[in-house]
């Protein structure tokens, strides 16, 4: 089974990347490839090596825990916020949908311990306030979003946003004691920045951002602005412009020099993503030529994608507008700004990794299946308060 297991699920580049860390941690591997290492933290080689180890069928039933925790947690935050089963409905409707989230525990990839790790975060988070404000629940969801950042280090932006915010409101150290707790909910990230110190001699966490963006995501705006077209990452064009700009600064620069160029390659990257779906998934059946049953799903899930797209784009503006209306109700909480920010930065970074579908923008649906859900109870009640302002109470007959 194992064979079967690396000949269909284990070709890939990323698995390589993802095995080779797993086999240098495990000490099946002396060489180390720098370059792989720079980019793929920790937690997810490990997590594969060690199931691997067990057996391939250990692995997917370990996946496809990850997915049912995910859910479950998913659906105890929607009853916690809306307090009704049609709103947990909502919620699971935009879970279970996604046809990409129900076959990404079948794939030696990161997808679903992101899912479950996210849906750990948001249920611990939104718990800490709607349950008093406890410590602990606060240091689960910093914890739970330090072992994303050691899956995907596109998470490290809201990691530093989340603690500044924190800092400020004065929750992260509460007590003396608390500094000890805040330690182990950097456990993680300890663990991740020792290994790459004593493997590569410098910690880091992931640069797969700054290669992404100058070996891709420049190159293709680049392309826009000088060609009028856009630059594939291993194109004549690209070399250009990575020899011509060869600093992450002046790369920059350059964006901000050609602002159409930047905001409609953006743009265009963004719905791209959706609109190819899951196409970065293994279908089962697969052959050198698209099956029929692998065409139906990538159209399928491009589809539902593309209308998922389509439903960010009416919520989020929305949700600016729930947020300020109920800031009385929300008090001095700042859950919903906060997960529509997570939600927002992973959309932003996502056009960095072009070519891979929904892979990116997956990991934001445990954030939209829980406030998307609230937003709506919030302009119902708010319709409903407006309506009853609106009606003219009659004047009391006296007999």
């Amino acid at each position: 089974m194992l064979h079967v297991f690396q000949e269909h699920f284990l070709n890939g580049s990323d698995q390589q990347e993802y095995l080779h860390v797993a086999n240098v941690l495990l000490g099946r591997e002396t060489e180390v490839v720098t370059h792989i290492f720079e980019l793929r933290p920790f937690f997810f080689p490990l997590y594969l090596g060690l199931t691997l180890s067990v057996s391939p069928m250990f692995y997917l039933c370990a996946q496809l825990l990850c997915l049912i925790i995910a859910v479950f947690l998913l659906v105890k935050t929607v009853f916690k916020l809306c307090g009704s089963g049609l709103y947990v409905f909502i919620a699971m409707l935009f879970t279970l949908s996604s046809a990409t989230l129900l076959m990404a525990p079948y794939q030696a990839m990161s997808e679903s311990l992101c899912v479950l790790f996210i849906s750990a975060f948001v249920y611990f988070y939104i718990s800490y306030f709607t349950s008093g404000e406890k410590f602990y629940l606060l240091a689960y969801a910093l914890f739970a979003l330090t072992i994303a950042v050691c899956i995907k280090g596109i998470f490290l932006p809201f990691l530093c946003v989340f603690l500044i915010v924190h800092l400020v409101r004065k929750e992260l150290f509460p007590s003396s004691k608390s500094a000890f707790i805040v330690i182990l909910a950097f456990s993680p990230i300890i663990i991740q920045l020792g290994i790459t110190q004593s493997i590569l001699g410098s910690p880091t966490i992931s640069k797969a951002g700054t290669y992404n963006f100058s070996s891709r995501y420049f190159p293709g705006i680049y392309g826009v602005a000088e060609f009028g077209q856009f630059a594939h990452y291993n194109s004549e064009e690209s070399e250009k412009a990575r020899q011509e700009y060869p600093e992450i600064t002046a790369q920059i620069g350059y964006l901000f020099e050609h602002p159409a160029a930047w905001a409609t390659t953006t743009w265009s990257l963004w719905k791209h993503n959706y609109e190819r779906g899951g196409e970065w998934l293994y279908i089962p059946d697969q052959s050198i030529q698209v099956t029929p049953k692998q065409h139906l799903f990538w159209k399928t899930s491009a589809r539902i994608d593309t209308g998922i797209m389509w439903l960010h784009i009416i919520m989020m503006p929305l949700a600016v507008v729930i947020i300020a209306f109920k800031m009385n109700s929300l008090g001095h909480s700042p859950w919903l700004p906060m997960l529509m920010l997570l939600q927002l930065s992973i959309f932003l970074l996502s056009v960095l990794v072009y070519y891979q579908g929904d892979r990116i923008v997956l990991v934001t649906l445990p954030v939209f299946a829980v406030a998307y859900p609230f937003i709506l109870k919030s302009l119902v009640e708010f319709l409903k308060d407006t309506a009853r302002m609106n009606v003219r109470i009659p004047k009391s007959v006296v007999t």
